[in-house]
């Protein structure tokens, strides 16, 4: 579960969950204003714009999912959208990825000059 965060980010969010597990006052403060309760737990204050939200497992259910923001399959990028994935490529280059369950690797950066000399 900590595995997509840097180790020392990892650390701070075990020591945030170990305590979450013990105690029940802290518990009820992370369901209700997460931010403070990080800030008193690791001294770290999260940004203003970045916002986290921490529930509670019900019982009887084995594993929770989180699903993603819904996409309409039709629809079209909006500006922030569009600026986000905006930036290209010189032209001609080409970028390869391959992705294998959940991780995602780059197999291969070349140029076209380099495609038209194979």
């Amino acid at each position: 579960m900590l595995s997509q965060f840097n180790p020392e980010e990892a650390e701070l969010l075990e020591k945030v969950l170990t305590r979450a597990a013990t105690d029940a006052a802290y518990r009820e403060r992370l369901l209700h204003d997460p931010e403070g309760a990080i800030t008193d737990e690791i001294g770290f204050t999260p940004p203003t714009d970045y916002n986290v939200q921490f529930i509670e497992k019900p019982a009887g259910v084995d594993h929770l999912v989180v699903l993603p923001d819904f996409v309409e399959a039709e629809a079209e990028l909006d500006e922030a959208e569009l600026e986000a994935v905006a930036g290209g490529q010189a032209e001609g280059d080409v970028c390869w990825t391959t992705c294998n369950g959940s991780s995602c690797e780059q197999t291969a950066d070349v140029t076209s000059k380099e495609i038209s000399q194979v």
